[in-house]
């Protein structure tokens, strides 16, 4: 028998990655009202479940999943990035 410990991937990270991507739709709902307030408040969700998902898999040596977790950052940050270049250079002030 193996004395090796099992590590569960952690949820939160797994998340933090999904809801990164689940963003690449609402820039085409940017216009109307709903897409608008969408589209620069939903980044704000992946960044915490990922942020949050690093500090509990070093906190917790029985998680894994520490790459789903930067990917979900990562991610989230170069498509928002994106998302405000596009605004900016299609709708200067």
């Amino acid at each position: 028998m193996s004395n090796k410990q099992t590590k569960k991937t952690s949820i939160l990270a797994v998340l933090s990655f999904i809801f990164a991507f689940l963003y690449i739709p609402f820039f085409f709902l940017s216009g109307n009202a709903l897409g608008n307030s969408v589209l620069f408040l939903f980044p704000i969700l992946p960044l915490i479940l990922g942020i949050t998902a690093l500090f509990q898999i070093k906190r917790n040596s029985s998680l894994k999943g520490m790459g789903w977790a930067i990917a979900g950052i990562i991610t989230i940050v170069i498509l928002f990035s994106l998302i405000c270049y596009f605004a900016i250079l299609f709708f200067p002030c």
